[in-house]
């Protein structure tokens, strides 16, 4: 769902006609470098590289000298030029000062993705920040769907110290929650405030407006391809690591 408000935002930064590919990588165990290696990649002249990241195919675009962005991820390795986007400590923001909120539970992504450690980071400082307890079993990692998030948000609620707002990485994970919310007869927002992530779902989806952080992804692809042209002009002077603003959009979830 964030493909085509992404190419859009590449679109929109283009200089003259471009065409685009759309390469689609596991990140299980078929991901090997010799998978990465058999990629036809001998007519493309950048790579913009999304979460999660796949190291083989940064090592590659290096000794190939392809010039590539990454997308949500940041490698500090003095090369790799990021967009990165930050908005947890908005949606904490309003969940303690406009709801009164503060037992907030999180569930974020699988393990193995770069956004998941950064996602945790950024919680850990939004909860210092607002001196909010920290709680263990309040943070779960869950896939991206409807199903992760509906499973993630009954083991939450069936703790004996429940949260009153849960934070997701994903608007389909906080679908899921809604789902799961109602289930077990727990009223939102007047019990419990939810959240999403990448304002990604539409009224034929989902009738009630849901509370989320907007993850830019037009704004975002508009930003690599602003690196990429850089790269192309050999320009070294520009940082490795641009910064997206995301947006709160406070629905009736929260």
């Amino acid at each position: 769902p964030f493909v085509r408000p992404m190419v859009e935002g590449i679109e929109r930064g283009c200089q003259g006609e471009v065409a685009l590919q759309l390469f689609d990588l596991s990140t299980g165990k078929t991901c090997t470098p010799g998978a990465i290696e058999s990629l036809p990649l001998s007519g493309v002249d950048a790579l913009i590289l999304e979460s999660p990241i796949s190291l083989p195919m940064v090592l590659r675009c290096q000794r190939q000298s392809i010039p590539y962005v990454l997308q949500y991820s940041d490698l500090a390795d003095g090369q790799s030029r990021c967009v990165v986007v930050t908005g947890v400590l908005q949606a904490v923001d309003h969940l303690v000062n406009q709801r009164g909120r503060r037992d907030i539970a999180l569930v974020t992504a699988m393990h193995q993705r770069f956004s998941t450690g950064k996602l945790l980071d950024a919680f850990g400082v939004a909860r210092m920040v607002h001196g909010l307890a920290e709680n263990k079993q309040w943070v779960t990692c869950a896939g991206y769907e409807e199903e992760d998030g509906y499973h993630a948000t009954r083991e939450l609620l069936s703790l004996s110290k429940k949260p009153n707002a849960i934070l997701f990485a994903s608007d389909y994970q906080a679908r899921g929650g809604l789902i799961a919310a109602q289930e077990m007869g727990v009223g939102v927002p007047e019990e419990l405030s939810i959240v999403g992530t990448g304002n990604l779902l539409r009224e034929r989806e989902w009738p009630v407006p849901l509370s989320t952080v907007d993850l830019c992804f037009d704004e975002v692809g508009y930003r690599s391809m602003s690196m990429l042209y850089d790269l192309a002009a050999n320009d070294m002077s520009k940082p490795l690591r641009c910064s997206v603003q995301s947006r709160f959009i406070a629905g009736r979830t929260s």
